[in-house]
């Protein structure tokens, strides 16, 4: 098993702060990493390559002729630690070996959010996290507490708050296209990709970098992700129940007869 290599020049160990300032601690959220000193890097400099679960020392290297490589992209990562996640440092770098790209099962989290399965474009089936469940609730981590009269009150855990307000934008969002509430649809296709990936970033060591870097999305999976982080499904048998509803009364009325002011039929 392999995973992701990073690079970032100048570093000689990979503390936390060294893992912050690059950018990477929303992905690795771990300092049990396996780093590897690199004098001649993807960009020329030295520094260290950076590998989280799954990583070997024989693997946390640098062989240009081996590896894909590319610029981290200022400001990306898995964003469930905080908000808004700080921008990287300049000019760190993300690779994969050729002959071992990184695959679902080692990019898995420990703990894993439930949800619906998709497929993304390197054929595997991906877990994506039900963040909200209709009509009104969610299914991220909260806390418990007991209220002053007694009742129980649930507060989305602070990680997962500001992901949480996204979503109701969104669901927002949808209603607004759909014409269920007033107003126009202002979520851009840039954000719903960026909520689609720190979706995926919930259940995986993941962010909009290593989705870039393997090609993971497209229109079609993005709409099936976006919709299993909404629960379209159970929107959809609530609707399709409203909807058989309507029509039975319809038809009970239309077998009925016309009916008078009184609701009494007319001779």
């Amino acid at each position: 098993m392999a995973g992701f290599v990073y690079f970032i020049p100048g570093a000689v160990a990979a503390s936390r702060k060294t893992l912050e300032e690059a950018g990477l601690w929303p992905v690795l959220k771990s300092t049990e990493v396996v780093h590897r000193q690199v004098y001649d890097g993807p960009d020329g400099a030295n520094g260290i390559c950076v590998m989280g679960a799954g990583g070997t020392a024989e693997l946390c290297t640098y062989e240009a002729v081996k590896q894909t490589w590319e610029k981290k992209i200022a400001g990306t990562g898995a964003g469930t630690e905080r908000e808004p996640e700080p921008a990287p440092a300049p000019d760190i770098w993300i690779g994969y070996w050729n002959d071992k790209p990184p695959v679902e099962n080692e990019l898995r989290r420990k703990v894993q959010l439930a949800g619906h399965k998709v497929e993304l474009r390197d054929g595997e089936k991906w877990l994506v996290p039900v963040a909200r469940r209709f009509p009104n609730g969610t299914t991220l981590p909260q806390s418990l507490k007991l209220g002053a009269n007694g009742e129980m009150v649930r507060e989305p855990l602070p990680q997962y708050a500001a992901f949480g307000g996204r979503v109701e934008r969104f669901w927002d969002d949808i209603q607004r296209q759909n014409g269920w509430i007033e107003g126009e649809a202002d979520f851009t296709e840039a954000q719903q990709w960026q909520l689609a990936a720190e979706a995926m970033g919930l259940n995986y060591h993941i962010g909009a970098d290593e989705i870039n870097a393997l090609g993971l999305f497209n229109q079609q999976n993005l709409t099936e992700i976006l919709a299993a982080v909404i629960d379209w499904q159970t929107v959809r048998r609530v609707i399709a129940a409203i909807a058989e509803a309507n029509k039975k009364k319809d038809d009970a009325a239309t077998d009925a007869g016309p009916l008078s002011s009184s609701g009494v039929t007319e001779d």
